[in-house]
């Protein structure tokens, strides 16, 4: 018998029929071909639907798939086994996933295709039912706003090769290890019972970033279950996965580059209520901590499914075309919510473009000024909506080129004022520098770490008529410190013991004998049981290497083939290794329209002494013998000010 439609079927159908017209010349017609497709398919499969959540959420979806991008993953099979073989080696699976970075890295971002090829009605009618069908169990389906639910609990999986069996994979998971309790809850206690058990299941989780980064394409979402290494977009997504599964509504917020470190950094949120999200990120256990507290955001950027923006180009460096955002994305402004911002809008130099008029407003790397967020320009100048502040921004053209009127970057001031360094040549100063990189608080604390440490020496293997040679009572310098100890006795073993709670941090320890112009003594290590070798790193001639081991009491030392009297000890906390070094080259930059030498010096002390620094300016230490790590600074009364 035909079966008569509801009035919100007969809607539901003159909406898809039409809902992409006004945009369809935005699309390619083989896309629109494919949409009028599936949207036929699923005014088919729709007659038998009266829930009017399921024909809102296939609306939603039918209405952004013809925009909807995803990179094409040739070798997903070569690593989704390649994980799960390897899941239970986290060291080996890393090691593996290297490889195959190695190998096919290059591919896996090379071609982009619309979700459209991959999806049919079917599949979307499904994953619409399995989805609604559980959310409508939970006690907070009737409070979360229709667009959250569509933005971050409805979108489909494009890597689940049309399988959605992934989500009743993750719910049986999870109801197989914790009780059915969060579909007694309000949403925020639900959201912290499933992160819990994210958090144990993922706590072990090793992020890689930078050079150490595995470039790992996306995966299929049952594979994520079996990762055990990746960056904190591949924990994000795997996050995203799991609370999504479990009606949370959840999403994956970014920063392309944080404004005073050279990285960006991704983590997730979930969404609570219309004014409410909490941000997290799986492998810590207390939601709201999702970054170091010293990281400042120049721009928080947020996925959605519809989203107001689209695609990588915002963010693809016109100096570095290979260095931008993995995946096409859809995200929105929400760098507000996180820090104080200021509209800005910046004056500019006329006839300043070759190509086009979008400018980019960028931050500090070592590799260049990296764009984090672009503007069109409208009569003379550019505008720029919720910039963080507290940093140093330069805005550019494609060319890589100052394009601002002052023709200089600024400073974001805490207040909102705008301080340009335009650099006074013609006023030189004297500048002492002491470091190459930011002295953040946990460095204090490496070096106060070794206060109240000491070193012994004995004559018994337990240290039971240990005698105190020196005792470190005020912080140490991140060199090396030198102790003379005035004792004629012999020891057969020495060690330093470190005070409590300090990890036993010690980068380098060297003793010397009654001959301290001769080398140091030589001896084999002891000390607090060994955990992968941690107590030869203090011996082992290699300052960024260190001691810590989480426990109390911990000592390392030496025992001699005989008796020695220690006339001398030289020690290095745990540091960074970017304070002057004596015997390294540097060299001095400033930026004047472009970087501009002050020339080249070798260390011959822990401080290095420019005399021809022009005030004003913003600079840059280089160091061409060692080392990553560099940021940009200005000098005011003194002192290097980093930013």
């Amino acid at each position: 018998m035909k079966k008569h439609l509801t009035i919100i079927q007969i809607l539901f159908l003159f909406s898809i029929a039409s809902c992409n017209n006004r945009e369809a010349c935005r699309i390619s017609p083989e896309v629109q071909a494919r949409c009028d497709s599936i949207k036929q398919e699923i005014s088919r499969l729709s007659t038998d639907i009266n829930d009017t959540l399921k024909l809102e959420a296939l609306q939603f979806l039918l209405k952004h798939v013809p925009y909807r991008t995803h990179y094409k993953v040739p070798n997903m099979g070569i690593y989704s086994d390649t994980i799960k073989k390897y899941t239970s080696t986290p060291k080996l699976q890393e090691e593996k996933l290297r490889e195959l970075a190695r190998l096919y890295s290059h591919q896996n971002r090379k071609e982009v295709v619309n979700d459209a090829f991959h999806l049919t009605g079917e599949q979307l009618v499904e994953h619409v039912s399995k989805v609604t069908d559980f959310y409508q169990l939970t006690p907070w389906s009737d409070q979360i706003p229709l667009h959250v639910f569509q933005e971050y609990l409805l979108p489909y999986n494009i890597y689940s090769n049309g399988n959605n069996s992934w989500i009743n994979y993750y719910r049986k998971q999870f109801f197989q290890e914790n009780d059915s309790a969060i579909l007694d809850v309000p949403l925020v206690d639900a959201f912290k019972i499933v992160h819990n058990w994210i958090y144990k299941k993922t706590k072990g989780f090793r992020v890689r970033w930078g050079n150490k980064a595995l470039n790992l394409p996306d995966l299929s979402p049952q594979t994520y279950n079996f990762l055990r290494a990746g960056s904190c977009d591949d924990i994000s997504k795997f996050s995203l996965i799991l609370m999504r599964s479990l009606s949370i509504p959840t999403s994956i917020d970014f920063t392309p580059t944080y404004l005073n470190r050279p990285s960006g950094h991704s983590w997730n949120i979930a969404v609570i209520s219309e004014k409410k999200f909490i941000p997290y990120i799986s492998n810590n256990g207390t939601p709201g901590k999702y970054k170091n507290a010293n990281f400042k955001l120049a721009k928080v950027y947020r996925q959605s499914f519809s989203g107001q923006t689209k695609q990588q180009k915002h963010f693809s460096n016109p100096l570095k075309p290979q260095s931008s955002l993995p995946g096409f994305i859809f995200f929105s402004d929400v760098t507000d919510q996180y820090t104080e911002t200021s509209d800005l809008v910046i004056p500019l130099k006329k006839r300043f473009f070759q190509d086009n008029n979008i400018g980019w407003l960028s931050v500090f790397t070592r590799e260049g000024w990296a764009p984090v967020a672009r503007a069109k320009a409208t009569k003379n100048s550019l505008t720029f909506s919720k910039v963080g502040r507290g940093g140093v921004y330069n805005v550019l053209n494609a060319q890589g080129k100052n394009i601002t009127k002052k023709n200089a970057p600024f400073l974001l001031k805490p207040n909102g004022e705008i301080l340009y360094f335009i650099p006074d040549t013609s006023h030189r100063t004297t500048i002492n520098l002491f470091r190459k990189y930011t002295f953040y608080d946990r460095n204090a604390k490496w070096l106060e770490r070794m206060i109240g440490g000491r070193f012994e020496g004995a004559n018994s293997p337990d240290f039971s008529d240990r005698e105190i040679l020196s005792e470190i009572t005020e912080r140490p310098s991140e060199h090396f410190n030198t102790l003379h100890i005035e004792n004629n006795t012999h020891y057969r073993y020495v060690r330093y013991l470190s005070p409590p709670q300090s990890r036993g941090n010690v980068a380098e320890i060297i003793f010397f004998g009654s001959d301290s112009i001769q080398s140091s003594l030589k001896g084999d290590v002891i000390g607090t049981k060994n955990y992968n070798n941690v107590r030869e790193l203090a011996f082992d001639d290699n300052p960024l290497t260190f001691v810590n081991i989480w426990k109390e009491n911990i000592w390392v030392g030496m025992k001699f083939n005989k008796p020695e009297v220690i006339s001398k000890i030289k020690y290095m906390p745990r540091n960074d290794m970017n304070a002057i070094q004596p015997g390294d080259e540097y060299e001095l930059f400033y930026w004047n329209e472009e970087w501009k030498s002050l020339g080249r010096k070798t260390a011959d002390s822990t401080t290095l002494q420019y005399d021809n620094a022009p005030s004003n300016a913003l600079f840059w230490l280089r160091n061409h013998s060692a080392g990553r790590e560099e940021r940009i600074f200005s000098y005011e009364n003194g002192k290097q000010v980093w930013w």
